[in-house]
């Protein structure tokens, strides 16, 4: 699990102007807002570099040097993180009170039918490469819930909180959160 996080994380600074440029341009109604875009793979590496490389590392080296320590402090840092992503939610949702009203109903759907196809996507994966249970699991999870914080973070950063964007990102972050719970207690169940 950390190892694929770890390398979606290492490729993502080349792979999301991609995708961003790939995507919007086969949208016809988000060609005009690919001119005002400029979003360089260096910022985003760098951005990338410092939201996640460096404390993923550094985190990973805490919890070797000192585990019992980290076990200790391991609830307060979820709890924090929550907080701070929640904060993320919040000022996303306050931006675009409106917009999330008058489309709540098709961001739904669209981040629901985007979940599902990656948990889909990941089960088809561990189901194909006829993996153990346990990194079907991985694959699936790893697949399905993605870092909506740092989309969060990349969309105020780089598009200056566009409104569709944020909401979309933002939603999408709550409803990871509520689909991992899920996944996670029916995975409990999967044993073999």
């Amino acid at each position: 699990s950390v190892s694929l996080t770890m390398l979606a994380t290492l490729f993502s600074p080349f792979l999301t102007p991609l995708n961003f440029t790939l995507w919007g341009q086969a949208y016809e109604p988000a060609q005009h807002i690919m001119k005002e875009i400029d979003v360089t793979y260096f910022q985003l590496a760098e951005t990338v570099l410092v939201l996640l490389v460096i404390p993923m590392i550094a985190g990973m080296l805490f919890s070797n040097r000192f585990p019992k320590l980290t076990l200790g402090i391991k609830k307060p840092i979820r709890i924090i993180s929550l907080v701070i992503f929640a904060a993320f939610v919040v000022v996303a949702f306050s931006k675009n009170v409106d917009l999330f009203l008058a489309f709540i109903g098709a961001i739904f759907l669209l981040v629901l039918f985007h979940n599902l196809t990656a948990f889909f996507g990941g089960w088809l994966v561990g189901l194909v490469g006829k993996l153990p249970v346990n990194e079907k699991k991985s694959i699936i999870i790893e697949t399905g819930i993605q870092n909506s914080g740092l989309a969060l973070v990349v969309i105020f950063n780089f598009f200056d909180g566009l409104g569709g964007m944020a909401l979309v990102a933002a939603w999408w972050g709550i409803w990871h959160i509520l689909a991992g719970l899920g996944i996670a207690s029916v995975m409990r169940l999967w044993k073999s």
